[in-house]
């Protein structure tokens, strides 16, 4: 049984059908997954919004990438996990998802889950858990007592990096605008929390950290050039999705050479797409588990939907207006 659409379109394309039991390949674990996650790649890649295969009634896509379970297969040149093992990841949006009871993916990108969350909590997990980490550790290289700005601090990707760049000694600023989001952010550990309907500035000011050394957009880029202008020369800002014509055209690019300030791209999806040190992806999930055992970091999963509801989970995430993670139960 899996989730699958035969054509891109709004939440109601979204079916259940049966489609037939994944083979592992050499390198591959089948998964028989317990629990999903749902993130806003999800509907993009289901509005049609990320260039993938055409679905069919006769081939239906089936998406979703996070997912928790138990190892029901291993293929012949698998090294670290065995049948019966306990185990999370996001998987490959060039193979079908996670909205599936079973599920192949590459082992290199899967890791042990957490012992201290249950399969609905640790199926939240991965996607953000790698964003966030490749971005703060691999990318920015981010030092104990530095500062960071994490534009939308609320929604899923807010709601675990400001747990992780606390959990890493940073200084943390998120921006929320709604009393309970403020109260949420502020509940995950935020230092401070400023609005992103107000103008930046005076509000880092206020808070006596007027620039930051990062930046994370975790939005729309549509407030960039204002979250540059708050960077400091030789900070690095951050985005999770593609930088369209009009806003490069705004940027100041002499203003950033000069200050050796950058921008970079985080899509975690990029190592299984093309096939570029895999073995890092599940290094940093194994990480982000450690972390979470010890208390660190927890799940923030404030809305649980079966599988045969996924069009209301994918009608929730569309809104813009989730706190933390949304979790699909699939046989848990």
């Amino acid at each position: 049984k899996a989730v699958g659409q035969a054509e891109y379109g709004g939440a109601e394309v979204l079916k259940i059908v049966e489609v037939p039991a994944p083979e592992a390949g050499e390198l591959d674990v089948v998964v028989r997954n317990k629990a999903a996650g749902v993130n806003p790649v999800d509907w993009k890649v289901r509005a049609g919004g990320v260039p993938l295969k055409k679905p069919s009634e006769e081939d239906p896509l089936v998406i979703g990438w996070d997912a928790a379970g138990v190892v029901e297969k291993v293929g012949d040149k698998v090294k670290d996990l065995k049948v019966g093992d306990e185990v999370f990841y996001s998987g490959d949006v060039t193979r079908a998802g996670s909205y599936a009871e079973l599920t192949a993916v590459d082992s290199r990108i899967v890791a042990k889950k957490p012992k201290n969350l249950s399969f609905a909590e640790a199926a939240t997990i991965p996607l953000v858990a790698i964003t966030a980490a490749e971005t703060l550790i691999d990318a920015f290289d981010a030092k104990k007592g530095q500062s960071i700005l994490l534009y939308n601090g609320a929604g899923g990707m807010g709601s675990f990096t400001i747990q992780l760049a606390k959990a890493m000694g940073l200084t943390v600023i998120a921006t929320a605008s709604r009393p309970e989001t403020t109260a949420f952010v502020k509940d995950l550990g935020a230092d401070h929390v400023i609005n992103h309907r107000e103008p930046l500035a005076p509000q880092l000011e206020a808070a006596g950290v007027p620039q930051v050394n990062y930046v994370f957009d975790l939005y729309d880029n549509k407030n960039l050039v204002e979250l540059i202008s708050v960077l400091k020369p030789g900070g690095r800002a951050a985005i999770v999705w593609t930088l369209e014509k009009e806003l490069v055209e705004k940027l100041d690019w002499y203003s950033m050479w000069s200050k050796r300030q950058s921008i970079m791209s985080v899509f975690m999806f990029s190592r299984p797409m093309f096939g570029y040190e895999l073995e890092r992806q599940g290094e940093l999930l194994t990480h982000v588990a450690g972390l979470i055992d010890e208390g660190k970091i927890k799940a923030v999963v404030n809305y649980s939907f079966t599988l045969e509801e996924i069009s209301k989970a994918h009608e929730l995430q569309e809104s813009g207006k989730v706190m933390g993670k949304i979790g699909i139960s699939i046989t848990e």
